[in-house]
């Protein structure tokens, strides 16, 4: 890996001809051809724009005033998918100042100047060329030795983990970082088959700012395609099987579970139930346990019953769960999982003396 330091100013990284961005835009986000265009563009991993007012006012004082800002991070990239292939730098960190200068010099946001609400165009001209003439710090980096496409897509992943660190990045989000990783490619594969079905009675998996249940299912993928109960875990704890290719047979097992347990869903929910049949945590955690347990009897009664009692009441809690510790009662870990998996089946077998329990459980903090 190869660092350059290098500054630039902002007229340069937010240049515009004819009143188009041809250096940065932030709705340039890979996907469209005019991303095409730009020469630093925001990759596909990176989170939405979050930036509140106060940060936005923060970000531009600080610039006309002269204090110094943390350093852009980007690496070098080849767009080999146009007829001239042309070098870009994909934004690894700072999307958010750039977007925020993008924005206050198009007159999105005003800031407070002399106790007015000032726009970038009302500015005198001065204060516009402290702006555009600020240098901003770039760190340049450029990966040598890689030989393919994935090895440089997973630098770049483990590099924009790394740049995270310290900040409030979810799992979701750091599996959405690992798009190119076997997990993620059995998924997209999953959702093309079963997507009207997923989002009936889950949700929108790993869509949106937030990226929904795409921690769950990844998970459910690794635990079941290496067959381990183990990677019911965080994406940190499986950090190091999520870039293992699966073998033939685990991704076998891969669809025939998710088959089973679409199929079991739709058959047993009514459409317009409530979508709480995702969560690694509860319903799509038991069914992972006991495939992985006996995969030729899935879906086994206890599962069926339960599921039956839950869509009757989705506050559901069989009386077993009260005898485990509060930990097991609640946390999205292996062990835990598969206690309350095991609770079930207990229940099941003594269902005659059991009796409803509405009382919710208390959410985990391990869920999203």
């Amino acid at each position: 890996m190869q660092r350059t330091p290098i500054t630039k100013t902002v007229s340069e990284l937010i240049t515009t001809i004819s009143g188009t961005s041809v250096s940065f835009h932030p709705h340039s986000k890979w996907g469209g051809e005019e991303h095409r265009f730009r020469t630093y563009r925001i990759p596909v991993h990176q989170r939405f724009y979050k930036w509140n007012h106060t940060q936005q006012k923060m970000l531009i004082d600080s610039i006309i005033t002269g204090f110094p800002i943390q350093s852009l991070v980007v690496v070098s990239r080849i767009d080999i998918d146009i007829e001239n292939p042309r070098a870009y730098y994909d934004i690894e960190d700072g999307q958010s100042r750039l977007t925020t200068l993008w924005l206050f010099i198009n007159n999105r946001f005003a800031i407070s100047l002399d106790d007015e609400e000032t726009c970038y165009d009302d500015l005198t001209m001065e204060t516009k060329m402290k702006i555009l003439n600020y240098r901003i710090p770039i760190e340049q980096v450029e990966f040598t030795g890689i030989l393919t496409r994935r090895e440089e897509q997973t630098m770049i992943t483990e590099l924009f983990i790394r740049l995270q660190m310290g900040k409030p990045l979810s799992d979701n989000d750091k599996y959405h970082a690992s798009d190119h990783e076997p997990c993620m490619q059995m998924l997209s594969y999953i959702k093309s088959e079963y997507n009207a079905t997923i989002e009936a009675y889950c949700g929108k998996v790993g869509e949106g700012k937030t990226k929904p249940m795409l921690s769950d299912f990844c998970s459910a993928i690794l635990s079941v395609g290496h067959n381990n109960i183990e990677y019911i875990n965080s994406f940190s704890e499986n950090y190091e099987i999520i870039s293992t290719p699966f073998t033939a047979e685990g991704k076998t097992r891969i669809l025939s579970f998710f088959a089973n347990y679409v199929a079991l869903v739709s058959m047993r929910v009514p459409t317009g139930s409530a979508k709480i049949y995702g969560k690694m945590s509860k319903f799509l955690g038991y069914c992972v346990i006991s495939y992985i347990n006996d995969p030729r009897q899935f879906p086994q009664p206890h599962l069926v019953w339960y599921l039956q009692e839950v869509v009757n009441n989705a506050k559901f809690v069989p009386t077993t769960f009260h005898d485990l510790a509060p930990g097991d009662q609640r946390n999205c870990r292996p062990l835990p999982v598969h206690r309350r998996s095991m609770a079930i089946l207990d229940a099941y077998n003594n269902r005659g003396q059991e009796q409803p329990d509405n009382m919710s459980l208390t959410s985990s903090d391990d869920e999203e």
